[in-house]
């Protein structure tokens, strides 16, 4: 199960420096549609401590770009921090006859460019497609069982495609 094993993962990262302690961390799930109109179900994460560590390292500062701290980080805190905004916002889409691709959506250009330089570090090429999905009203679940309209911002994507699935598969992944 994913959130019993993302629980576990938080706990070893967040434990430092105050030892053995475990925290309490929640999730739920939220079925959406995606950029292609499929139905697909988040699973969203709470966790205070996780918030406080990555207030720490500044990764709550602006949620719309790839903080500065990351860029001057380490090989193995980039592809860590990559591997949970792809496992969190990406996606594997496509088919047999037209091919696959890996793909990250975001409401932020220059979150998607930010993304986009982040991979090249790692020898993975990536195209950035701007407006994918144009701005506008979207019929989404209201919470209540029906759907509203609400205002939409444009999606762009940062898609991988042919060798570079594999480099970032052996470089990045996903989480399990």
């Amino acid at each position: 199960l994913f959130s019993s094993q993302f629980e576990s993962d938080v706990n070893e990262i967040v434990r430092e420096p105050n030892g053995n302690a475990n925290y309490d961390i929640s999730s739920n799930e939220v079925t959406r549609k995606d950029s292609q109109g499929s139905s697909v179900v988040e699973e969203r994460i709470r966790s205070t401590r996780l918030f406080e560590v990555a207030k720490e390292h500044g990764l709550t500062e602006e949620k719309l770009q790839v903080p500065e701290s990351i860029f001057t980080a380490n090989r193995e805190t980039a592809a860590m921090f990559l591997n949970a905004l792809f496992s969190a916002d990406g996606s594997v889409q496509g088919s047999k006859e037209k091919g696959y691709s890996i793909r990250l959506g975001t409401t932020s250009l220059g979150l998607a460019h930010d993304v986009q330089e982040l991979l090249s570090n790692f020898g993975i090429y990536s195209t950035v497609y701007e407006e994918r999905s144009e701005a506008g009203l979207t019929e989404m679940p209201d919470g209540k069982g029906g759907t509203k309209s609400y205002e939409t911002k444009a999606l762009h994507e940062v898609a991988i495609t042919s060798v570079d699935m594999v480099k970032f598969n052996e470089e990045i992944g996903f989480v399990h």
